[in-house]
């Protein structure tokens, strides 16, 4: 299902540091500016922005949505569908 998994141990800042996606940028040839990062919490939003990627904050997981904004998420997306249908767009 993936192409490559980053964890923590292969990079030597963990989140917020956005070095991680950089890498897997990188290594699918995919510029950061066109990659779409989807997480749940404040530091993946902060990590997405400071790799230079569109952010995408979901409300369901562990993270609150307050955070997510005030991280500087592009977008809060409140159900799986819509986050479909907004990445379908993206294609």
């Amino acid at each position: 299902y993936f192409d490559i998994v980053v964890g923590a141990d292969e990079v030597p800042k963990p989140k917020p540091s956005g070095i991680h996606i950089q890498l897997t940028c990188e290594s699918i040839g995919v510029k950061p500016d066109n990659a779409i990062v989807v997480g749940d919490s404040k530091y993946d939003i902060l990590s997405a922005k400071e790799a230079g990627c569109l952010a995408i904050g979901v409300s369901w997981g562990m993270g609150s949505n307050k955070k997510m904004e005030d991280a500087g998420a592009d977008l809060i997306i409140h159900e799986m569908s819509a986050l479909s249908d907004f990445l379908m767009s993206k294609r």
